[in-house]
């Protein structure tokens, strides 16, 4: 059971009209028992990622998968709070994970992949 957060993004005002369409981008996941899963894009790494997502998460609203409006702060709380709980890095024999790492890396401190996860 989990929660994905978005950001919804401003349309371009330049674009044309198949490209003004704003975007709604998967900014991560949590779930229960789990830190908070950061969705990363494909160029990100682990020097960028969070800077990168920092920039991403404040360029539009955002939203959860149920239609709720969250501040960023309120995000990055919930976020903290998680921070203690089980890590998608290690391997959770127990519940069937065993090599967890995979697509996984760390970016200051917090945990991302580049797999899709919603």
């Amino acid at each position: 059971m989990g929660t994905n957060y978005y950001v919804q993004t401003e349309p371009c005002p330049t674009a044309c009209e198949h490209c003004s369409a704003s975007e709604h981008i998967h900014l991560g996941k949590s779930s229960a028992g789990w830190r908070f899963s950061f969705q990363a894009q494909t160029d990100w790494g682990p020097l960028n990622a969070f800077t990168e997502w920092m920039k991403l998460a404040t360029s539009g609203v955002i939203t959860d998968e149920y239609g709720s409006t969250h501040s960023l702060a309120e995000l990055l709380r919930l976020i903290h709070d998680r921070q203690e709980l089980r890590s998608h890095m290690e391997p959770h024999p127990d519940l069937g994970v065993f090599r967890a790492d995979h697509g996984w890396f760390v970016s200051d401190g917090h945990e991302f992949s580049t797999n899709d996860f919603t």
